[in-house]
């Protein structure tokens, strides 16, 4: 355990470094990267790193704990990928060391899946590639009982990793792979997977009340609007040839959203083609065209708090707006520091606060088995598979 000051939302803050000698007492920081379809990350700052062991640190595991009381924990399970030492020598030894900082950037266990291969995959669901690539690194997974069948997928010198998030993100799905569990969800229905949620609070929502809580808001950066960082809001009207050389198309419409509320009208519908073999795929492509483009996304700096996850839903309220309400976490970062403690959300949405959100069937998620080192790499302790409804 290296952090635990006097500040009342301080966390317990644990980092080990397998089989390499550290001074823990170097570390200064710590933060904690995770979003949807990316690889987690963080990074350890060290003041005064000890030299000799600067290059013993590539590639050795990495276990990061962040306890906050009795909420929910933060954990990352990962490898350093590489350490950037600063060696400055007009400023003098720094605990002892010529090294005065150093940063550790550490990839989490899902890079194990970046090495790039050559497969093809004959008449395969979303299910059956998950469970293949999963059980391939020990890994355990939740996925969609999704009956779509790709007649070919073709990984032509491309990582595991790519071709899984590939074909998640044609259906309309996103992944979130923490710790060794792969998370595969529909954007539109991730309030019923019943992951952490938790409601970020104004000061008017504190009723002025400026001290200390976690997930009081401190900074709220927003961008609205139908062009966006994601690209341009718009529907889609598709249209493709199938196997056997037939035109078919497929349109989205203001039906298509997550219904967290009162729907931010997309207005204008755009022309798009896609490479298919069937009707049903083209359905499906045009299905997912809008579970990446949001009109309403936001950066919200909060004092520290453990729940959110990608995937998950928190609201935010007492702004007296619109855009109180609903937002789905697409990005979590922690940043944590010997005397401070913040949460940076990525979020959006596509509603607003007009009307209550629409229920759907979707079963609750379920808490995945806990990494075990074996031979210096993470795997799952027991084999879990989730494919649910």
């Amino acid at each position: 355990m290296i952090f635990k000051s006097t500040h009342p939302g301080s966390p317990d803050v644990s980092v080990v470094l397998s089989g390499v000698s550290v001074d823990y007492t170097t570390i200064q920081s710590v933060t904690v990267d995770m979003h949807e379809n990316m690889h987690d990350m963080a990074t350890i700052t060290f003041s005064g790193l000890i030299p000799v062991g600067i290059t013993d640190y590539i590639g050795v595991p990495v276990y990061i704990s962040i306890a906050a009381g009795v909420r929910q924990n933060v954990e990352f399970f990962g490898y350093v990928s590489f350490i950037e030492p600063l060696m400055e020598t007009r400023k003098g030894l720094v605990n002892n060391s010529p090294v005065q900082s150093a940063v550790a950037t550490c990839m989490g266990a899902s890079y194990d899946m970046t090495l790039p291969k050559y497969r093809t995959w004959e008449k395969t669901t979303l299910p059956q590639l998950v469970e293949k690539i999963a059980t391939s690194y020990g890994y355990s997974y939740a996925v969609p009982n999704d009956s779509f069948v790709w007649q070919r997928l073709l990984q032509n010198g491309i990582s595991d990793w790519d071709i899984l998030l590939k074909a998640c993100q044609a259906v309309g799905y996103s992944l979130t792979t923490s710790a060794t569990h792969i998370h595969i969800y529909d954007p539109y229905k991730t309030i019923f997977r019943q992951l952490p949620y938790v409601e970020l609070v104004t000061v008017k929502g504190a009723y002025g009340d400026i001290q200390y809580a976690p997930g009081r808001i401190m900074e709220f950066k927003g961008l609205f609007g139908n062009t966006t960082l994601d690209g341009i809001v718009y529907n889609y009207d598709f249209v493709g040839l199938d196997s056997t050389g037939s035109v078919v198309k497929a349109s989205t419409n203001n039906e298509s959203y997550s219904k967290y509320g009162e729907l931010v009208e997309r207005v204008n519908t755009a022309e798009a083609t896609a490479n298919v073999t069937s009707q049903e795929m083209l359905n499906k492509f045009a299905g997912a065209s809008t579970k990446t483009n949001y009109p309403y996304n936001a950066t919200v700096v909060t004092t520290g708090i453990p729940d959110p996850v990608p995937g998950s839903v928190v609201k935010i309220d007492k702004y007296a707006s619109n855009f109180d309400g609903f937002w789905l976490v697409r990005g979590v970062k922690h940043i944590i520091s010997r005397s401070n403690y913040v949460t940076e959300l990525t979020i959006s949405t596509d509603s607003t606060t007009g009307k209550e959100y629409e229920t759907v069937t979707v079963s609750a998620f379920k808490t995945p088995p806990v990494p075990q080192l074996s031979n210096n790499q993470w795997e799952a302790s027991v084999d879990f598979g989730d494919v649910y409804v």
